[in-house]
């Protein structure tokens, strides 16, 4: 199985013995407050080949499809699955206004990073892991 991109909770107490980090082994968006505190409770992960089983066995993870940057993201997803993927971008507050499921999983990428972080890039994986 590929590296994909996944939405996923932020686990932690952010203690040192338990800091705040995505609840996979992953490259992660998570950005704070100036307290150290995550300023959402999700994360946009590039989760590795070795870790996709474990993500896609957790029910708390969503996996966006794992196609070229580029493609319309029905081409990997029914309409159904495109459904479920805005409702879930819309439960993280993420503005779904002009995704559809024409739009590329760069503009999807996009639009759920650049709620995290306004320099998010899909073309560069997160550093942090």
């Amino acid at each position: 199985m590929a590296a994909r991109w996944y939405l996923c909770p932020v686990i932690g107490t952010g203690v040192v013995t338990d800091p705040y980090r995505p609840k996979v082994p992953s490259r992660a968006t998570i950005p704070n407050n100036a307290a150290g505190a995550p300023l959402f409770p999700w994360s946009l992960v590039w989760v590795k080949d070795a870790q996709t089983a474990q993500a896609n066995a957790d029910t708390t993870f969503f996996g966006l499809p794992a196609i070229a940057l580029d493609s319309p993201i029905s081409t990997a997803l029914t309409g159904a699955q495109v459904t479920a993927l805005l409702n879930k971008l819309t439960s993280l507050s993420v503005s779904t206004a002009g995704i559809t499921g024409a739009s590329t999983l760069r503009a999807v990428l996009v639009r759920a990073g650049t709620t995290l972080i306004s320099s998010f890039d899909p073309t560069r994986p997160p550093l942090t892991e």
